[in-house]
């Protein structure tokens, strides 16, 4: 499938590396269809990557890789009613 970004252009991607959020997410519950884009040329991957949106090009979201030290673990607490959105079927 050959995609278009605001950010990066035209490129082409496989079909099974789309990813599809049947509800949508929150507040951009129309955008269903996207793709993770990432420098793949970086030595050691990359740290930031996106969440290009396929229904629209100028849709998309920053995503970090986090580093924690071994030594002191980053615990995530559930808050409640965070993840209120109703559950992927």
């Amino acid at each position: 499938m050959r995609i278009k970004s605001r950010l990066f252009g035209e490129a082409e991607i496989d079909d099974d590396k789309i990813i599809e959020f049947t509800q949508g997410m929150m507040g951009f519950e129309e955008y269903k269809k996207y793709a993770i884009i990432f420098d793949s040329e970086k030595e050691n991957g990359s740290s930031i990557m996106w969440l290009q949106s396929l229904d629209d090009a100028d849709i998309a979201f920053s995503w970090a890789k986090v580093k924690t030290s071994s030594s002191s673990p980053t615990k995530l607490r559930r808050m409640k009613g965070w993840m209120s959105y109703p559950p992927l079927e």
